[in-house]
């Protein structure tokens, strides 16, 4: 299956799960997945949230971003991947002067 991320609309997401600011994205959502292309602008952030369902796989293409998963501090740079497991919470916060660029995957596993 080919997924045009391109094509798509870019969404204004405000507040994104409890964060401050908004996020940009062109994204396909399914049942299963969902996969993105994103921006997060400076001094914005996407509020911590569970993945009870499944895990996501962030890869960041620029800038650079502070991701708290469990509690531990991770600091993300172009090339950086971070792994939120299925069952962990994490928030990512954009500290930098210049847009954060990111794709990402949120796999859900089978439903019940």
């Amino acid at each position: 299956m080919k997924i045009d991320l391109e094509a798509l609309d870019i969404e204004k997401l405000d507040n994104f799960k409890g964060g401050e600011g908004f996020f940009l994205t062109k994204r396909f959502v399914s049942n299963d997945y969902t996969v993105m292309n994103a921006v997060l602008k400076p001094d914005c952030s996407i509020g911590l949230h569970t993945h009870d369902d499944g895990c996501e796989i962030i890869r960041v293409i620029s800038g650079c971003g502070k991701m708290v998963c469990d509690g531990e501090v991770e600091i993300l740079e172009p090339g950086s991947v971070h792994i939120c497991k299925q069952g962990s919470s994490h928030t990512f916060k954009n500290e930098d002067k210049c847009d954060l660029v990111f794709f990402a995957v949120v796999l859900k596993t089978a439903n019940k």
